[in-house]
This record gives structure tokens, C-alpha cells and sequence, in this order.
């Protein structure tokens, strides 16, 4: 006698309405499906992918900014409702609380109308700013590959002093945007002795590493940061004094930076910012990911 096999109880959630409400409304569609703590994590990883996306492209030109906006904004939505809709297809479809599911329906657009107006507060308001790194004048202490978020409030410069890393665009008017050190401020002398900074008379490197002859500990202010000087051939500069309105950078690596000792002092007025941590970091050559580098103050020592 043959054994009857039951056949499979037929989906109680349709995926094309879960892909339609989570495109909607992100969560909306896992928790239609019965996943009502995956509904949660969608929307936060859409919020925590969403606006470190948005203020890179930010950083764009308009043109490939606007493009690439939309093509974030498109994956970001079509990947979770991909996810919802083939967990409403499954057989049957999971069970989930129907008090937190009650909540959740009413919570989460709320939730999701804060962090879209978080996203378009940062980058119209431009309160923060993404950079990325190409050259190798600031290091050891920002590499090439590194992602930045750079601090662009208004306010976020007025507590800046020689020893803080600062951005600023230079040549006026020309967009380019330039992370270097403030090492001095108007009416200061300055001046470059083989790679050493020499501030008001007073050299300012402080102890040399031991494990790199062309590296020193530089102290200014309230920093305390490694510079490479270079060997003993490297030209020296100055003494000069800083004009009125005008500050003086150096990059970290003195060896192979250009900055005020080749293009002059920098008017204050073309201050925009202040870099914060590191968001993210990619060697260029070898495409490595370096995770250690993830959330590294980049105006203190660097990392061993």
C-alpha cells in the first residue's frame, strides 16, 4: 500500500506585495512576511549604509554625484525588498509576534521618515563630508585609500589650533580639497630645518623613533603626532611670518608634501573643515582591506 505524502500548504503571504511595501516603506515588507525583528534590521541597515553613501557622493561633482546617488539609493531599496519577498514565498510562511508586529507597522514609518530627514540634514545642511585619500603627504598618519569624515559645521572651526589637521580648498575657486597640518597661525614665525618644524625659534620634534631614523615625534599645542622628516638632504625653508588672516600647513610626510612651503600661506576663509576618523581604508596598490584602520583618529599617533 503506498504512503500518501501531504503536499505542501500553499504560501500565505504573496512576495510581490512584499516586495511592493518593502520599496515602499524598508521593513515593511519582512514584517508583512512574518519577520518582524528582520524588518527592524533592514531599516537600520538601510539608515547605516545609506548616509555614509550619501556623504560620499556629496563629495562628488555634481554631474557623477547625482548619478551615483541614485544608483545607492536604487541598490539599497532593491536589496531588501529582494530579501522580503523571498522570505514570503517560503512554505509556510514564518509565524511572528503579533504585539510586536502591531507596533512595528505603526513604528516604522516614523522611524523611517527620521532617518531620511537625518540623510537630508547632513548632506543639504553639509553638518559632515566624506573624503578620500590619493596621495602620500600626511603620512604616516592618513594613508593613501583612506575614507575620512570630515567635521564641515560652521562652527566646527572655531576651536582649530596650530597642531590640528585641517581641509581646505586651494587654489581659491578651484574645488580641490586639501587635508594638511595647521602648524601655524598669523603672526607666527615659521620655518623648516630638514623636515623639522621650527616655530617661533623653538624646534618642535621631540623624540625620535626608534624604529624609523626619518620619523620623529612632533609635539604643537595639545597634539602630540609622528612626521616624516625626511634625511638629511631634504631642503630646509623659511624663516617666514605668517600674514594677517592666513595660516601655515605642512603635511605629515615633509619629504614629498606640497603645501605652504611651495604655495604660500592659506587664507583663513578657504578653511572648510575638519577630518574626524577614518570611515573606512583601502590600500591601492593591493586592493587590501585595512580593517584596523576603521574609526582611527587620524590627528593623534598612528596606528603600530
Amino acid at each position: 500500500m503506498s504512503r500518501i505524502v501531504p503536499s505542501e500548504p500553499a504560501p500565505t503571504r504573496r512576495p510581490w506585495l512584499a516586495v511592493l511595501l518593502a520599496l515602499v516603506c524598508p521593513g515593511a515588507g519582512h514584517l508583512y512576511a512574518g519577520y518582524p525583528l528582520r524588518a527592524v534590521a533592514a531599516v537600520f541597515a538601510t539608515a547605516i549604509f545609506l548616509i555614509p553613501a550619501a556623504l560620499w557622493v556629496w563629495t562628488l561633482p555634481l554631474a557623477s554625484g547625482a548619478g551615483l546617488r541614485s544608483l545607492a539609493a536604487l541598490a539599497l531599496l532593491v536589496l531588501p525588498a529582494a530579501d522580503a519577498g523571498q522570505l514570503a514565498s517560503r512554505r509556510p510562511a514564518a509565524p511572528g509576534s503579533r504585539r510586536l508586529a502591531s507596533v512595528l507597522w505603526l513604528a516604522l514609518p516614523l522611524l523611517v521618515a527620521l532617518l531620511l530627514a537625518l540623510d537630508f540634514t547632513l548632506v543639504t545642511f553639509r553638518w559632515l563630508a566624506v573624503m578620500r585619500l590619493d596621495r602620500e603627504s600626511m603620512r604616516p598618519n592618513l594613508l593613501p585609500g583612506d575614507l575620512v569624515l570630515v567635521d564641515v559645521r560652521p562652527g566646527a572651526l572655531a576651536g582649530v589650533t596650530p597642531g590640528n589637521l585641517v581641509v581646505f580648498e586651494h587654489p581659491p575657486q578651484s574645488g580641490r580639497l586639501h587635508v594638511k597640518r595647521l602648524v601655524a597661525s598669523e603672526g607666527q614665525e615659521v620655518a623648516v630645518q630638514r623636515g623639522e618644524l621650527v616655530l617661533d625659534g623653538e624646534a618642535r620634534g621631540c623624540v625620535e623613533r626608534g624604529d624609523d631614523p626619518t620619523s620623529d615625534e612632533e609635539e604643537l599645542g595639545t597634539q602630540r603626532y609622528t612626521v616624516r622628516r625626511g634625511d638629511e638632504e631634504s631642503p630646509s625653508f623659511g624663516p617666514l611670518r605668517v600674514p594677517a588672516g592666513s595660516f601655515f600647513a605642512l603635511g605629515d610626510d615633509r619629504a614629498v608634501s606640497r603645501d605652504s612651503r611651495v604655495f604660500g600661506p592659506v587664507p583663513i576663509s578657504l578653511l572648510r573643515g575638519r577630518p574626524l576618523r577614518v570611515l573606512w581604508s583601502t590600500d591601492l596598490v593591493t586592493k587590501r582591506r585595512r580593517w584596523e584602520r576603521i574609526g582611527h583618529d587620524p590627528s593623534s599617533a598612528p596606528l603600530p
